[in-house]
This record gives C-alpha cells, sequence and structure tokens, in this order.
C-alpha cells in the first residue's frame, strides 16, 4: 500500500508488518483488491481482471445454473432450502468482492493507517498490544479458511463415491450426471467430456467463492481489531500521562491521535456496513435453512440421508456460527475499548484536579 510520507523503519517494525498482514495481503491480491505502491496502469488492470475472474466466475458456474434450478424447484420446502443452502453464501461473495472493489482507495487508505501503526515507534508493551490483536486476527484467518475449505472438500468429495449432499430430484437432476450443486443447465450435461468440465467449473466456482466470502470477512476481523489494539495503547498512555513532565505536549498529541482513530472506526464503518447488512441477513437465512435440514434429518425417519451429507450440514453450520462469532466479537471488543476510552478523560480530569 501507499505510505502517507517517507520514514525509516526499523528492522523489527518491518518484521512485525509483515507478519501482521502478509496473510489477509496474500488474500486480497488473489482477489485483485490490494492496491500496489507506486501502482501501474498493468496492476490496475490486471487486479480488476482478477476480480471480474472471481465475481464472473462465481456468477456464470454457481449463482446462476441455481438459481435456473430454484426457479424448477419452486413450491418444494426441501429441495428450496437444498438449493438456499448455497446460492445464498456464494451469491453474497459476489457482494464481498464489489464492494470492497468499488471502495478500493478507502480500503487503501485502512491499511496505509494499519502500515502507519506498525512502522512509528512506540514501547514493547505497545508493541506487545499490537501483536496480541494480530494473532488473534490471524488465527481467525486460519481458521475461517480452513472451515470454508473443509466445507468445500464435505460437498464435492462424496461424488467420488457418487454420493451427492442434497435432495436429488428429477426436476433439476439428469439421471447418470449428478453434480453436487442443484443446477439446472442450458446444455446437455449427459456426455462424459462436458459432465466432467462442468464438474471442474463448479469446483472452480466454489474456491472462489470460499475465497471471497471467508477472505473478506475475516479482513474486516483484522482490521477491528487493530482498531482495538491501538485505542488500547491509547488508554494506557492516558494512563501514564498525568506523571509525565511535559502534560500539555502529550496531552494535545493524544488528543490528535485519538481524533485519528475516530476518522479510521468511522471509516471502517462507512465500508464494511454494506457488506455488515447483507452478511447477518445472508448467515441468519443460511443457519435457519441448516437448522431446518438438519430437524427433518432427526425427526422424519423416512428420510434416507446419506451420513456425508449429515455430516457436511453440521460442518457448514460450524463454520457459519463461527463467522458471525467473528463480526460479533470484534464488534463487541470495539465497543468495549471505546467505552474505556470514553472514561479514561474522566479519570485523568479528577486525577488532574486532585
Amino acid at each position: 500500500m501507499n505510505t502517507r510520507g517517507p520514514r525509516r523503519p526499523s528492522a523489527s517494525s518491518a518484521a512485525d508488518l509483515e507478519w501482521a498482514i502478509s496473510l489477509n495481503r496474500k488474500i486480497l491480491k488473489i482477489l485483485g483488491l490490494w492496491t500496489y505502491s507506486n501502482e501501474t496502469k498493468w496492476q490496475t488492470a490486471l487486479s480488476n481482471i482478477q476480480t471480474c475472474f472471481f465475481a464472473l466466475g462465481i456468477l456464470s458456474f454457481i449463482v446462476f445454473p441455481q438459481t435456473l434450478a430454484l426457479i424448477k424447484v419452486w413450491g418444494d420446502l426441501t429441495l428450496i432450502v437444498d438449493n438456499l443452502i448455497i446460492n445464498l453464501p456464494a451469491t453474497t461473495s459476489v457482494l464481498k468482492i464489489l464492494v470492497p472493489w468499488w471502495k478500493k482507495k478507502t480500503f487503501a487508505s485502512i491499511f496505509n493507517e494499519i502500515e502507519s501503526d506498525w512502522l512509528q515507534k512506540k514501547n514493547p508493551n505497545e508493541r506487545l498490544v499490537m501483536i496480541k490483536y494480530a494473532s488473534i486476527g490471524k488465527i481467525m484467518t486460519v481458521l475461517g479458511m480452513l472451515g470454508a475449505s473443509f466445507s468445500l472438500a464435505f460437498y464435492h468429495l462424496p461424488l467420488i463415491f457418487g454420493i451427492v449432499p442434497r435432495t436429488i430430484t428429477n426436476l433439476s437432476d439428469q439421471p447418470g450426471s449428478l453434480f453436487p450443486l442443484q443446477s439446472v443447465y442450458l446444455y446437455n450435461t449427459s456426455t462424459p467430456l462436458r459432465y466432467y468440465l462442468t464438474e471442474v467449473s463448479e469446483l472452480i466456482g466454489g474456491l472462489c467463492a470460499i475465497t471471497a466470502y471467508t477472505g473478506i470477512d475475516v479482513l474486516f476481523a483484522v482490521i477491528v481489531l487493530h482498531a482495538c489494539g491501538q485505542l488500547e495503547n491509547l488508554s494506557n498512555r492516558i494512563e501514564v500521562m498525568v506523571e509525565t513532565a511535559n502534560f500539555s505536549k502529550y496531552l494535545r498529541l493524544h488528543v490528535q491521535n485519538h481524533c485519528r482513530l475516530i476518522r479510521f472506526v468511522k471509516t471502517i464503518e462507512q465500508s464494511c456496513s454494506l457488506m455488515l447488512l447483507v452478511l447477518f441477513a445472508s448467515v441468519a437465512i443460511t443457519i435457519c435453512v441448516l437448522g431446518f435440514q438438519l430437524i427433518e434429518v432427526c425427526t422424519n425417519k423416512n428420510l434416507d440421508i446419506p451420513v456425508p451429507q449429515v455430516i457436511f450440514y453440521i460442518q457448514f453450520l460450524s463454520y457459519c456460527m463461527f463467522l458471525m462469532f467473528v463480526y460479533s466479537w470484534v464488534g463487541e471488543n470495539l465497543v468495549t475499548q471505546v467505552s474505556s476510552n470514553f472514561f479514561e478523560p474522566i479519570t485523568l480530569f479528577n486525577v488532574f484536579n486532585n
């Protein structure tokens, strides 16, 4: 990302920065959403092509054929639920790509702030606080990507044994050419070559969807946790500020830093509010339909559902709940830090007057 001005960071600060954002940066580069320093027209064009590939791949290989199938199975609740379990998150993942691409400059400024915070001079305690929150963000990133990968594997691998993790119906499925997705295609998929190419296209669409769906969620968590770390450091500085010799100077610096953090959090809110709204609606509906399917499995003895399908339902439900936990926990942590910094000036005022 472009930085706000030249600086001479220590080797330790540069290494900490690389450690903190390297994983999320790789995901953004894959999605074509990363802004390079002194970005050339060729890099901009290549990034836009990558973003279009992911968006069109998800729409063409998952959303469009599943929407056609949804129209055909409309009226059968069980088949509609089977469709929405994948179709809804896939559609949401397209939005998660397009919103950051549309607000690419805003996200670039957010990473500029993160880079500046890591490279500026700080004491060991402040560094440990930043590492603590960055570690939580990296753990969430790894767990989120692993959960998404397991979901994709549990959905596609059973096909090797002739099992699909959904209800088979003659409304959307052709005999001898079963696909993991409940999908309808505008061409004949019964020939071996077309069948295998279509199956590969669904797998590619799934890879694009899980990368976008999870990558943007964990990116939001990393950004918010960075803000939490900066607010905690600010709170700690305010606590010890009264003991410093040049009180007025440090007070002015801390007020400026506090205003900068307010602008930083406001930028996050403006960039991610639409995604948050869609995500909570999408995850809530997905959890409901998964819960409906699990209840059907447990209560309807007439259903002959294979074990891989039940495993997929449980695993995918756990994955969706994890993403909901990520958003809820980092948001609650941010509220806690903001509340702490709200009461710190009051405490400082009382101590200063006494």
